[in-house]
């Protein structure tokens, strides 16, 4: 090659370099060995607000303020070392207009012969992913309609409570409230009225307890109060908690007023004493819970201690595992079906409900025995049925002409499910024996069945990924750690828990962290589906804000099979077979 032609490739090259620093994306400043700015791309202009004339030869402290010198000082002393820690470093900067942006800082040392002549940067504004996880992370502990800890946050609070009682020897106490009628309030005013009254019992509770105490709502109208520091003497610290619990009455004898009528606050209140770690958190909450359920029994409206007679409970247990074991012998379980829309209006998916039908008719929802259920042994057996019963069902629409190669399942697998080691190669086994595509599957997994026994059950995901499975994860927000989860796990789909839609049109913060959680979920190319979208308001916010996929008796009620397999033959009717269902499984 000639000197001409090496000239001119030499300077398309330039060119080429040239253009790609002036057209990148990202801010792009050009640094000499004395950190001082040499170049600065039209992105720079635009991120800090300076013109290229503005700012060449300045250091590189001129836009960082002082709550970041100590890390940006950090960077260059890691650069001018030439050690690979300064090629990444994420601080804050300033504008021109003074505003504090949060940064990612992306390096590259510029060598000349082994030595440092200075340093290229591009530079990108991540504030707002920033605040979005934050967001999500504050929302892992506190509730977001009265700014209380939420459930998570009161069992860790209660677990080291049980902690210092072991150690001091001193009682504590769990409190168990449940407003009485409040149903009545939302079905009647609106739950917006509701929401208010909560704001307002919420307050109540703050002024009645002590400065150290612990309230938190834990969903719904129910708020619990950890007590701790009672004295080491049962009698009086029985009269401390006493003394609180009728504060409490009283002051729920306040009339709340809301948009011009007033409502007298009743609540229900189960007390458990406890010293020592005889008890877990969970035993504790329960038995409070259980003591609270006693005075709804008999009127409501005042408060319980809970003891050991209370046998009620235990018969109650005894009762509905028989029944329920009678249930999984006669075949008493089957599936019904929920459409789930796309923002088209379409059916594209569907959850189905496990329903139990008694032998007196009734048709049970899961709600009614899943929690129960799922402590308990039979578990596990109730959803081997349900994935067999998937598989096969699946099986009979493809051979009746209802189901394509390119539909999908989401198959919901309990906690207890991860405890046996050979879940993995069950289903796999099922998969196989049935004849069906891993793709028309999907495993539907909960944030309490990941932080409970991470590892095992990240094996096992894995194990079932490589089958060709994959992974949607359900009830995202409810105070796990939603965005570990995320992190960590190939997920293609994330539920949007009911809570967050209850709450969607009447918190400005619970609206907040639905648009936060839709747009980091779209950043990480995952589908959002809301469920229990009872609402046309509910429906056009998150349509709005960009969810994917709705559901909700505002479209459709759970509906049988046979009912359900005329939908889709329906739904492919009209959109000429272009959408099938995808189906979803939740017991």
């Amino acid at each position: 090659m000639n000197s001409e032609e090496s000239a001119r490739k030499r300077a398309e090259l330039s060119y080429l370099f040239e253009q790609h620093w002036q057209n990148a994306p990202l801010a792009a400043v050009q640094w000499d060995k004395n950190q001082r700015i040499i170049d600065w791309n039209p992105s720079a202009e635009r991120l800090f607000g300076y013109s290229k004339q503005e700012v060449i030869g300045k250091q590189s402290d001129f836009f960082v303020p002082a709550s970041s010198r100590e890390k940006s000082n950090s960077m260059w002393h890691a650069l001018m070392r030439k050690n690979s820690d300064g090629n990444l470093s994420i601080h804050e900067v300033l504008d021109k207009s003074g505003a504090v942006k949060i940064c990612e800082w992306h390096n590259t040392p510029l060598l000349k012969e082994g030595k440092l002549i200075g340093v290229a940067s591009f530079i990108e504004d991540i504030t707002s992913q920033v605040a979005a996880k934050e967001t999500i992370q504050r929302q892992a502990t506190v509730d977001t309609l009265t700014s209380l800890p939420n459930r998570r946050r009161m069992v860790e609070e209660l677990d080291c409570a049980i902690s210092r009682s072991q150690r001091h020897k001193q009682f504590g106490a769990v409190i168990f409230l449940d407003l009485d009628h409040f149903k009545d309030i939302n079905d009647t005013q609106g739950h917006h009225v509701g929401d208010l009254v909560l704001q307002y019992f919420a307050e109540l509770l703050r002024k009645a307890v002590r400065t150290e105490d612990v309230v938190a709502r834990f969903g719904g109208d129910e708020f619990v109060i950890l007590i701790q520091d009672l004295g080491e003497k049962p009698q009086e610290a029985r009269a401390k908690v006493l003394t609180i619990a009728d504060k409490i009455m009283e002051m729920g004898k306040t009339a709340c007023k809301q948009e011009g009528l007033e409502y007298e606050i009743e609540v229900s209140d189960g007390i458990v004493m406890f010293r020592g770690n005889h008890y877990s958190s969970n035993d504790l909450l329960k038995q409070a819970d259980i003591a609270m359920y006693k005075v709804k029994n008999y009127g409501r409206k005042g408060f319980s201690f809970y003891d050991d007679s209370m046998a009620v409970e235990a018969e109650y247990r005894v009762t509905m595992m028989r029944e329920l074991r009678q249930g999984i012998e006669n075949g008493e379980f089957e599936l019904h079906f929920q459409p789930l829309l796309n923002t088209a209006g379409n059916l594209v998916f569907a959850e189905s409900l496990l329903r139990w039908k008694q032998p007196s008719q009734r048709i049970v929802p899961a709600g009614e025995f899943i929690d129960f259920m799922s402590s308990l042994p039979m578990m596990t057996e109730v959803g081997v049925w349900v994935f067999d019963s998937v598989c096969a069902q699946i099986q009979t629409w493809k051979n009746e002409g209802h189901w394509r190669s390119d539909c999908a399942i989401f198959v919901n697998i309990s906690p207890k499910q991860f405890e046996d080691e050979q879940f993995a190669r069950q289903v796999k086994e099922t998969i196989k024996k049935y004849d069906i595509n891993p793709q028309q599957l999907v495993l539907e997994i909960t944030e309490e069945s990941l932080i409970n026994n991470l590892d095992r059950v990240h094996g096992q995901l894995m194990e079932l990924i490589d089958f060709g499975l994959r992974i949607a994860l359900d009830d995202f927000g409810t105070g796990y750690s939603s965005l570990a989860m995320l992190q960590k796990l190939p997920v293609q789909f994330v539920k949007l828990d009911r809570e967050f839609i209850n709450d969607l049109s009447s918190s400005k913060d619970t609206y907040s962290i639905v648009k936060a959680v839709i747009k980091l979920c779209h950043i990480l190319s995952l589908e959002v589906i809301a469920e229990g979208v009872e609402t046309e308001e509910q429906h056009t916010i998150l349509k709005q804000l960009g969810c994917n996929y709705f559901q909700g008796y505002y479209f459709d009620k759970p509906m049988e099979v046979a009912a359900f397999t005329q939908l889709i033959n329906k739904s492919e009717s009209a959109e000429e077979c272009e959408k099938s269902p995808h189906l979803k499984v939740v017991i």
